[in-house]
């Protein structure tokens, strides 16, 4: 009778997802907002995907915050404090097809100026960084040469 509830209890617990394989990948975003190498309160995080709000997080404290994100889709996170210039970064998750089941985390680390308010560059006018994954990396990674042309 023990070995029959052994069996029934392994099964409800297959069941339940926790030894299921998961096909897809996960993909974590850890990111800050800082200036001048100090975290920042008091500022606003939108995920957007598909042209539509998926998620969004007003942050009052200074802990990182952290997204989960789908692979194969387009995303775009948006940091906006007041009076200060928003920035946003564009993910792009798409995977080769070899990839199975992985974990990924992309840490963001963003940097919002006070003082940018007060300069005539728009800084919504384009991405201040674009992720992708990255084949000889094999992880998410910073477009390099994008980054460079747009830090000039």
């Amino acid at each position: 009778m023990r070995c029959i509830k052994f069996i029934f209890a392994i099964l409800l617990f297959y069941q339940a997802g926790f030894c299921q394989d998961d096909k897809t990948a996960n993909i974590q975003v850890l990111t800050k907002v800082t200036f001048k190498e100090t975290l920042l309160p008091d500022y606003n995080v939108f995920l957007f995907y598909d042209s539509h709000t998926k998620d969004s997080l007003a942050i009052t404290d200074y802990s990182p915050k952290h997204f989960s994100l789908s692979p194969n889709k387009l995303y775009t996170i948006y940091y906006k404090k007041k009076d200060v210039a928003g920035k946003y970064i564009l993910i792009d998750t798409k995977l080769p097809t070899k990839i199975a089941a992985r974990k990924f985390r992309i840490l963001i680390h963003i940097e919002l100026d006070p003082e940018s308010s007060k300069q005539k560059i728009n800084t919504d006018d384009f991405p201040s960084a674009i992720i992708k994954y990255d084949l000889k990396s094999r992880n998410f990674e910073y477009v390099k040469d994008y980054h460079k042309q747009i830090h000039r």
